[in-house]
């Protein structure tokens, strides 16, 4: 699981090129749905030069270069510049990462999945029902162990963790459970689920990341 990046230099995106750009453009569908699946998993929003929008950045390891232009695009018409490959620090292995321009609608999913510089796992989160959605989210943050499937939830607090556990339980009718991993909670799905929980992301889920589900 990437950890979500701290705030990079902001390119401005305040000229009247950008101003005229938003109000052309407005997430369909499939961006809704791959947003939302984004910001589950390894996807973060962050402000513009102004502090008055937001924009989507992704950032991915190298391995998963194809998965970050992939990603990229979905959200081609809010994408000004390619995806870019940034050096290893420290901190960071080498990535890959792109950012769309900032737009109202970015911001209204920041008032959902952000509280006090937090991502929070949202109230409703009947959005997961979609098949796309989930596995973005699983392709983001899943992984298997020698009996199951695991999704790393350690960014959300135990008792959303334990909300994320009981949507599985009565929504996907996977008796999905909570594991401590370094004091953290992350989701396991039992290997005699494995094949519902495939079936109901499999068609969405790119091949370099079958091996999660194996």
């Amino acid at each position: 699981m990437t950890t979500i990046p701290r705030e990079l230099r902001k390119p401005n995106t305040n000229s009247r090129f950008h101003r005229d750009l938003r109000k052309e453009l407005s997430l369909n569908d499939i961006q809704v749905k791959a947003l939302l699946g984004s910001l589950m998993g390894d996807g973060c929003l962050i402000a513009n030069s102004s502090q008055t929008n937001y924009r989507l950045q992704i950032e991915h390891s190298n391995r998963q270069k194809d998965y970050v232009f992939w990603k990229c695009e979905i959200f081609k018409n809010f994408v000004l510049s390619p995806p870019e490959y940034l050096e290893a620090t420290r901190s960071c292995k080498f990535r890959w990462k792109f950012r769309t321009i900032s737009h109202p609608e970015f911001t209204e999913y920041h008032r959902v999945f952000y509280q006090n510089g937090r991502k929070i796992l949202p109230t409703d989160i009947m959005f997961l029902t979609d098949h796309l959605t989930s596995a973005i989210w699983f392709m983001d943050d899943g992984g298997h162990s020698k009996s199951g499937c695991l999704l790393n939830i350690q960014n959300f607090t135990d008792d959303e963790a334990h909300r994320i556990r009981d949507f599985f339980q009565k929504t996907f009718e996977i008796p999905a459970s909570l594991q401590r991993n370094k004091g953290r909670f992350r989701l396991y799905i039992p290997s005699s689920y494995k094949l519902k929980w495939r079936e109901r992301i499999g068609s969405y889920l790119r091949d370099e990341f079958k091996y999660k589900i194996p």
